[in-house]
């Protein structure tokens, strides 16, 4: 729903057909890229070589004799780049892709040099500042780190950040949204609560969205499906901060946690796996516990065996001729392979998991986690809790289960909460989190989310609110690009009911989270709803903490 590699076509085509070209691209793109295309796929489209442009001249072999299709981020450093490869030839023509519209400025630059015996195409028309891990699972690409810059959320959230450094973040994370609306071809409805980055967010994302409305007159290339109207509901991160934090026992969600994949690939016992959309058992387990996936990995393999064995046609039963004829047999090859490949894989994860949940107790962290965010406080025996931040997991496991303590229910007793910080400093675990989310805690009593029951979460309920209508939920602002009011109004007066929703968290984002709103999607209703989750960037429940730490 979001985009697949079918939005690049035209931009593979734009060399001569049947001429080898190769692929120049930089660190941005390269993550965009690198969830859509293995390199074989490539070659599909006669892209025979590919090369960083941030890499060292001595790398990128010179090709004078082939185009070249640079996929970049309009920047001027990669434009004066492509100036500097023009004018010494290094590949036979340029067309100059850019992932978002290349700026006035940046384009009479780039006309304005010279370009040796080359030619240089600038193709201007794409939004593509995002990077998709499922059809309907998407973040914003991250800047270089070789650049030192800081994560979307440690920006936001630095108290060192002046009002102009905010707004450049905000107008980054608009230009990642605006790129999902017009890969989408819709122009939503935006909902957010008021008062937080959210809204500053949708604010800008509605003014952009009104000002090439009003172009459609002249240019017709963006939302031309502009009728479809989904709901687009922005959250700040800290609307509901356990989610990010908590262990899960789902199989999607216990796979990010353990192995933090990198543009959905994973490394396990030092082989890299690939999890693809056509992973089937990927897409339909994802959702499911953990302890369910050896039994589901069983079924595979019996179904594997008994494809296998099974007569290839009912022609060749017919005939009674052996061996079967070899077109039948070619021809279910690859169903059989690809079976037996995924079962492989995820025997070998599934292996890997059941260790590490042996050893760090995850199912005891995610059991009580979701009992005392369900039951407050009172969800866990105080003592079994002190025993459990001194004796189970890793240090980062008893950090976050405190923490997930520390957020289950408005009022702690202090003696309580200095006993929970001494337990972890017995256990030489830096307390600096835990100390930024007490201090978060008591500036913003709303942080203390409880859930009506375990199957969902607080955003996923709020988000199934918004979607009900006729009136939004009390106090959250709605922004209607096609409406004659630049202003907000609250509550929404559009009638009926939204069945399709696009989420976004503005912060950071993870599995757990994904998979509540994939559960709401598929609650028994017909036609059942579609609900697209986004965020700034995808983090474990590790990682997020370690964010949390550098804000202390």
């Amino acid at each position: 729903m979001v985009v697949g590699s079918e939005c690049f076509e035209g931009i593979w085509r734009l060399p001569k057909k049947g001429s080898k070209v190769v692929l120049v691209y930089d660190y941005f793109t390269r993550e965009i890229l690198g969830t859509l295309f293995e390199r074989t796929e490539l070659c599909a489209y006669d892209i025979n070589q590919s090369y960083n442009l941030e890499d060292d001249d001595d790398y990128r072999i010179p090709s004078p004799d082939q185009p070249a299709i640079y996929f970049l981020k309009p920047t001027i450093r990669n434009v004066e780049m492509i100036i500097s490869d023009a004018s010494i030839s290094r590949y036979k023509s340029f067309h100059c892709c850019f992932s978002s519209p290349i700026p006035y400025y940046l384009a009479r630059y780039l006309a304005s040099r010279p370009s040796g015996h080359s030619t240089i195409h600038v193709h201007n028309n794409h939004f593509l500042e995002f990077v998709t891990l499922r059809e309907d699972l998407f973040f914003l690409v991250p800047d270089n780190p070789k650049l030192n810059t800081k994560s979307f959320s440690l920006q936001l959230n630095d108290p060192t950040a002046t009002p102009s450094d905010i707004e450049l973040v905000i107008d980054k994370i608009a230009t990642g949204l605006f790129s999902v609306l017009s890969t989408l071809d819709v122009v939503p409805f935006i909902t957010c609560p008021p008062g937080g980055d959210a809204q500053k967010v949708a604010s800008l994302l509605d003014q952009r969205l009104r000002h090439h409305l009003q172009l459609l007159g002249h240019t017709n290339f963006l939302f031309s499906d502009s009728n479809r109207r989904p709901l687009l509901c922005l959250f700040d991160r800290n609307f509901e901060l356990s989610v990010a934090i908590q262990h899960d026992f789902r199989y999607a969600p216990l796979v990010q946690d353990v192995f933090a994949p990198t543009s959905n690939r994973v490394t396990v016992q030092g082989q890299t796996i690939a999890l693809e959309g056509d992973d089937f058992f990927w897409t339909a387990n994802g959702s499911a516990d953990f302890s369910a996936i050896a039994a589901k990995l069983d079924a595979q393999a019996i179904k594997y065996i008994h494809d296998a064995q099974q007569p290839c046609t009912h022609d060749w039963i017919d005939s009674l001729k052996w061996p079967p004829p070899l077109p039948d047999v070619m021809a279910r090859m690859p169903n059989l392979l690809a079976l037996k490949y995924l079962t492989n894989i995820h025997t070998d994860i599934e292996n890997a998991l059941r260790l590490e949940v042996t050893q760090r107790s995850l199912d005891y962290f995610a059991g009580k986690e979701c009992q005392m965010m369900v039951r407050g406080g009172g969800g866990i025996d105080f003592d079994d809790l002190l025993d459990a931040l001194r004796r189970k997991g890793n240090k980062m496991d008893r950090l976050r289960f405190a923490i997930m303590f520390l957020l289950s229910t408005d009022s702690i007793p202090q003696l309580q909460v200095d006993q929970v910080e001494s337990a972890l400093q017995d256990s030489e675990i830096d307390t600096s989190a835990f100390q930024y989310v007490k201090k978060l805690k008591s500036l913003n009593a709303a942080l203390v989310k409880n859930r009506g029951h375990d199957k969902s979460s607080a955003m996923a309920e709020m988000v199934e609110a918004l979607m009900e209508g006729p009136e939004i939920e009390s106090g959250y602002l709605m922004f209607d690009p096609k409406s004659n009011s630049a202003a907000a109004t609250s509550p929404n007066k559009k009638g009926g009911t939204f069945k399709d929703a696009i989420v976004f968290v503005v912060g950071d984002g993870n599995y757990a989270e994904y998979e509540y709103l994939q559960e709401l999607a598929n609650r028994g209703q017909q036609p059942r709803k579609r609900i697209i989750y986004g965020s700034t960037e995808i983090l474990s429940g590790g990682e997020f903490i370690e964010q949390l730490t550098l804000l202390r």
